[in-house]
């Protein structure tokens, strides 16, 4: 029995075989097709450029807990709406986001932004979750996907798959989902996460994330990027007040068994400027004669060393309007001789001399293709042990003033704080990034989402990463400081004059667009420096210019002109540097004040007022003939030597003058009296001020020993004590620094400075301080919503700026031998421009 039991185990054998193997595949077939639990990586479609993980807590308020996640999401309005309604949903559910989750972000079309999130939860109480919600159901591919709406108006799409819970903003994005976990498209699959917070950045689809976002220099650059990467994978921690960065790059161009070499010496440094909205070095192992152009091959090859940085300045202009090019030079080759010929060959689109360098324009569309760079008839010079290259003139000036002026990377702060933690290797890539000044680029690289970017950007000062041979990256994001004063983060630009500056820098916009400034040398000069700190004109003058140079809006001549006086002539010139007609008009007698240009009609018909060594003041028409009542004005009792002041209430002209003697003089138009002259008896040496508007109209004066002046609009007159010890060299300005809508009164004399104001009846003390360095000069200057004040310190060079409080401006003081003005940023934020020595400099204020 036992035997025939055997025998036909045996004879079937071979079909008991056959059927446990069938039901082993098609139990496995069965788990994989409906059982199979998928990881939330497997729902990332093969389109997807941005994937990321970020710190899930079990903590009621699930990501809120996470500072550094808020903030991203606040960054992005839309974005944050997103994670609002996914974070809802698994909220009202009983729980928080479940850790093992992939978050994406796509581009919906138009720049839109919108955030789908992939989750592994096979225990989720779905039936729940839906309950609280209005909702429709539709298919897809056999999946119900549910389009959610609360009552609050957050609307999202959900489906369920298999162990997955997958949500978007709309259907299309779990659609998506769907399709990939369904069919396996895409050839690549988002790494695991290895830290809490975690960044994985397909390459080749950010160009598709950026649809109607990135502008083509930045669209370019990324499109370039993708024949080096295919990915890159990051993660971030926090140590201490800095945010590292850890991850590699995926891409075929790494080597495993490079070495990233012994640490850079740095000589780079000291050539990089230290105005740059971003930089990157690399190293040039070898230039292959054979794969480059003939010239490139002959002329560059042949002195290039092995290291290659490409910058953008942070100046006004395009983006191909910063950037350069920095090529080193071998020890053993003479680079000076092979451009010399390069220049020869190819021909010279001009050549100038720029201080100690020179300046050639090359005519050849793709001399530089063999670095992967493109520069249409480039620019160049030969900077030491640099050459540099750009399309740009005013670039490479920028580079060779501030290599003279000292004015590198290598002094900046923050740059050597992240250098010296990361000790990038001579053969690694490193890029850097001074977000303030590049948030001021952005509008070069985005066409939407500016906003958003700043404000994600906002926290931050600087950011340095790191890249070896074999692709892994190391790197650090530097928090914003600690609110201490900080020396200028940075020059927008600097511009050279043929000698020393002698006179204020004056404002002068040339178009609601367009900006430019004066300012004049020693040798008389005037020159012209536009917004990029390029030399518009340099017209030779007579003379010192008297005072400033008053800017005259014309719309009826269509650009606006400029009008001042030297002691011998009144000029009125357009925004070319040419004179009106009947201009320059030759004055009867040397002038002893600043030039007075009045509108009286608000019709750009200017009249010019002036005080003269002969104890005379005279008056002219817009066309330069004399005006009635003022050929001459003969009731003074001693020169004019302060500024003529002119101002209007209601409907009536009020021309002050103030004599050597302490008289002050108020004219109606026709050169009669006003009111009859107010004789101080002091002596002066600050112009007069007024009030207008508001319920104390006056006339403030501040005599030389520390004594107010004020006379009212009908002549009365009474002193008050500005100072609180009277002594001889006191001077006198009338600001807004309270900020009640009346001006106060504010002397200074050597390091001490007042500023007093009335409280209804009462004359208190605003502030008092006594200065680091005495003030020769101080100035009015408009700040946001407030008024500021300016001080030269001439004898230890320098300016400052002092807020409403009389305290100082972070970033000041600044190296300045004449006084200075503020002027807005084409991209935002403000700058100081001022002259120090033979150069005017263009500081950036933040």
């Amino acid at each position: 029995m036992m035997r025939s039991k055997s025998n036909l185990l045996l004879k079937y054998r071979w079909r008991i075989t056959s059927a446990v193997l069938l039901l082993t595949i098609l139990g496995v077939v069965t788990y994989r097709m409906w059982c199979y639990p998928y990881r939330a990586s497997h729902a990332v479609p093969g389109t997807t450029a941005a994937v990321f993980s970020i710190p899930a807590y079990k903590a009621k308020d699930s990501f809120r807990d996470s500072v550094e996640t808020a903030s991203f999401f606040q960054a992005f309005p839309e974005l944050e709406q997103d994670y609002s309604a996914f974070q809802s949903f698994f909220r009202q559910a009983g729980g928080g986001i479940p850790v093992d989750a992939e978050w994406m972000v796509h581009n919906l079309g138009a720049g839109q932004l919108a955030l789908s999130l992939a989750v592994e939860a096979p225990a989720f109480p779905l039936d729940k979750a839906l309950s609280l919600y209005q909702r429709e159901a539709t298919l897809f591919r056999g999946e119900p996907i549910w389009r959610l709406s609360s009552p609050e108006g957050a609307m999202l799409a959900l489906a369920q798959y298999r162990n997955l819970l997958l949500l978007g903003r709309l259907p299309l994005q779990v659609e998506a989902s769907i399709t990939e976990l369904k069919e396996g498209l895409s050839d690549w699959e988002a790494p695991r996460a290895s830290s809490p917070v975690h960044l994985y950045l397909r390459v080749d689809n950010l160009s598709g994330l950026g649809a109607g976002i990135w502008a083509p220099p930045l669209g370019l650059a990324l499109r370039a990027f993708e024949d080096y990467c295919e990915g890159v994978n990051l993660s971030f921690e926090k140590r201490g007040d800095t945010l590292d960065i850890r991850g590699a790059v995926e891409g075929r161009k790494f080597a495993a068994s490079q070495e990233p070499g012994e640490v850079s010496d740095g000589a780079l440094l000291n050539y990089l400027p230290d105005n740059l909205a971003w930089c990157y070095r690399k190293s040039v192992d070898s230039l292959s004669p054979g794969g480059a152009g003939e010239h490139f091959a002959r002329y560059i090859a042949s002195w290039a060393g092995q290291e290659l940085a490409f910058a953008s300045m942070a100046l006004p202009g395009s983006e191909t309007e910063n950037q350069f090019l920095l090529l080193s030079v071998r020890p053993d080759a003479d680079a000076q001789a092979l451009m010399k010929a390069l220049a020869r060959e190819l021909g010279s689109l001009g050549s100038y001399d720029f201080k100690s360098f020179r300046i050639t324009r090359l005519r050849a569309d793709s001399l530089l293709h063999p670095l992967g760079f493109e520069m249409g008839n480039p620019y160049f010079t030969i900077l030491g042990e640099y050459v540099a290259f750009s399309t740009s003139r005013a670039v490479l000036e920028q580079l060779a003033s501030s290599l003279l002026a000292g004015k590198a990377l290598v002094q900046d702060e923050a740059f050597l704080r992240l250098w010296a933690s990361l000790q990038p290797g001579r053969q690694t890539v490193w890029a850097y990034t001074n977000t303030t000044l590049l948030r001021l680029r952005l509008p070069a690289y985005l066409e939407q989402q500016r906003e958003s970017v700043s404000s994600l950007l906002d926290p931050f000062d600087a950011l340095m990463v790191v890249v070896n041979p074999d692709g892994t990256i190391s790197g650090r994001v530097l928090p914003k400081g600690d609110g201490k004063a900080k020396p200028a983060s940075g020059m927008a630009w600097i511009a050279s004059l043929d000698t020393v500056a002698a006179s204020a820098v004056s404002f002068f916009p040339l178009s609601d667009e367009e900006q430019a400034f004066l300012i004049q040398d020693a040798a008389h000069a005037l020159y012209l420096i536009s917004e990029k700190g390029e030399r518009l004109w340099k017209r030779p003058l007579e003379g010192p210019i008297l005072g400033g140079v008053a800017y005259l809006p014309s719309p009826r001549q269509g650009r606006p002109r400029m009008a001042f006086a030297t002691s011998a002539r009144i000029h009125v010139w357009n925004a070319r540097g040419e004179p009106a007609a009947n201009f320059p008009v030759r004055l009867p007698a040397p002038a002893s004040s600043p030039l007075l240009a009045v509108d009286f009609e608000g019709q750009q018909r200017y009249h010019f007022f002036i005080g003269c060594e002969n104890g005379k003041a005279y008056g002219y028409d817009f066309r330069g003939l004399p005006l009635e009542g003022w050929s001459p004005q003969e009731n003074l009792d001693s020169l004019v030597r302060q500024p003529m002041v002119h101002f209007q209430k209601e409907g009536k002209d009020f021309l002050l003058a103030l004599t050597e003697a302490g008289t002050l003089y108020v004219f109606r138009r026709d050169g009669s009296y006003r009111f009859d002259p107010v004789e101080t008896g002091a002596h002066f040496q600050s112009p007069p001020f007024f009030q207008a508007d508001g319920p104390a109209e006056r006339i403030a004066l501040g005599d030389e020993r520390g004594m107010g002046h004020i006379v009212n609009l009908q002549g009365d007159y009474f002193r008050l004590k500005l100072m609180p010890e009277l002594a001889e060299g006191t001077r006198f300005l009338f600001v807004n620094l309270a900020g009640d809508g009346r001006r106060d009164y504010l002397a200074y004399r050597g390091e001490e400075l007042v500023a007093r104001y009335y409280d209804g009846l009462k004359f208190v003390t605003h502030f008092s301080e006594i200065l680091d360095m005495p003030a020769d000069t101080a100035f009015i200057l408009s700040l946001p919503g407030k008024e500021g004040v300016g001080l030269l310190h001439r004898k230890e060079r320098k300016v400052s700026l002092l807020d409403e409080t009389g305290a100082m401006l972070p970033g000041f003081p600044l190296a300045g031998d004449v006084p200075f003005v503020l002027a807005p940023q084409p991209e935002g934020g403000q700058m100081a421009v001022t002259g120090y020595g033979a150069t005017v400099y263009a500081y950036r204020l933040f």
